[in-house]
């Protein structure tokens, strides 16, 4: 359906594609955004595919085992807003573990403000759980995790989105696409 990208790899560009309207008072408008966005994207006519395309599913889920979106039952999208305390941090990163049993591929949408050290705290944590996951002959041997971070920025904000704080990570190049991509 995708080519050579798996959902996942589909779900995650279009999430660094979106960029929310507007600012909302509360998560669930930020949701409600993104699961349309997606539904709408993910749905699109492939003018290259043959016979019919079963429709991907894209639901608000609800329930404490469970992402805030799920796309076909195996993509979740955490959202988080204003993430800001590491207490908070703590909370999701203990969402995260539970998260890793449900979906092979999680991705946490950040929106908001953000605070840095927060933001810096979750990363290396996610970077933690990628890595206690093992790697087995250059593939990942459990649930992918991503932080995309749709965060509010500009001048007074006193808390901002911090830019290229991923930790350098191991890659391989793929031999099918000769690309350079990430090991976990």
């Amino acid at each position: 359906m995708f080519g050579l990208t798996s959902l996942f790899d589909e779900v995650l560009r279009l999430v660094n594609a979106w960029k929310p309207q507007k600012r909302y008072r509360s998560e669930d408008g930020y949701r409600d955004e993104l699961k349309e966005f997606l539904r709408t994207n993910l749905n699109r006519s492939n003018a290259l595919s043959i016979g019919p395309q079963k429709p991907i599913k894209v639901a608000s889920e609800s329930g404490r085992h469970l992402c805030d979106i799920a796309v076909d039952e195996s993509v979740g999208v955490e959202l988080k807003k204003d993430l800001n305390k590491l207490a908070e941090v703590d909370r999701l990163s203990g969402q995260l573990s539970r998260y890793k049993k449900q979906y092979s591929g999680i991705i946490v949408v950040l929106v908001g403000s953000t605070n840095k050290d927060a933001y810096a705290e979750l990363v290396n944590r996610v970077y933690e759980m990628q890595q206690s996951t093992g790697i087995s002959l250059g593939f990942t041997a459990g649930t992918k995790i991503r932080v995309v971070d749709k965060g509010f920025t500009g001048a007074g904000a006193e808390k901002t989105r911090v830019k290229n704080a991923q930790p350098k990570r191991p890659y391989w190049v793929n031999p099918l696409t000769g690309k350079k991509e990430p090991l976990f």
